[in-house]
């Protein structure tokens, strides 16, 4: 089964976790910034396992 990352469902669960907290942005930030970093590897990874796979 795949399973689907969302920053949009992150940051609703935050609001219903951290509530009205003025800084919520401080804390959401360096999730946002290793989602998208981690984004970034899985895809240079996929790209070339998959030129791996075509030479073979």
């Amino acid at each position: 089964m795949v399973q689907k990352k969302s920053l949009v469902h992150g940051t609703v669960f935050s609001k219903i976790i951290f509530g009205k907290l003025a800084s919520i942005g401080i804390i959401l930030l360096p999730l946002m910034i290793f989602h998208a970093i981690q984004l970034l590897i899985i895809s240079t990874v996929a790209s070339r396992m998959s030129r791996k796979n075509i030479t073979e």
